[in-house]
């Protein structure tokens, strides 16, 4: 009995050659998610169009910074940036109290178990494939 296992036998004229078939390739997804900021100082500023940035020791969380997704034993596997912000501010006083930034990290590959998930050079939140998948990442700052 002969079994096919991702390789074919080649016979041209008399000759056997062996053709190996790619890989196939992983499947991706797009881990959504965004980076909540809490004001408890003064540590948010609103950009004046309705978005927000960190300032002080929260200087590094602004659109633009990088997103990295990394597998269970830390490897790098996808890198993003942080996107369109939202900023929460209290009408009477104009404090910004709190700050979302958006991101989409595209091509994460499917099958870890878990992912751990950083912005700029902030320690990593760890998540799990099923809550990246249905959930996305919100990462509390």
């Amino acid at each position: 009995m002969i079994a096919a296992v991702g390789a074919a036998i080649v016979v041209v004229g008399g000759t056997v050659g062996a053709v190996v078939a790619a890989p196939a390739s992983p499947t991706t997804f797009t881990l959504n998610g965004a980076v909540s900021m809490l004001n408890s100082g003064d540590l948010i500023q609103a950009n004046g169009d309705g978005g927000c940035y960190g300032i002080g020791s929260y200087s590094d969380l602004a659109t633009g910074a990088t997103v990295t997704v990394r597998d269970e034993s830390g490897l790098t596997v996808a890198m993003g940036t942080l996107g369109a912000s939202d900023a929460a501010v209290t009408p009477q006083t104009g404090f910004v109290w709190g700050c979302d930034i958006d991101f989409a990290v595209v091509g994460v590959p499917d099958g870890h178990p878990q992912y751990q998930v950083s912005v700029a050079n902030r320690a990593p939140q760890v998540v799990s494939l099923s809550t990246a998948r249905t959930y996305g990442a919100v990462l509390n700052i």
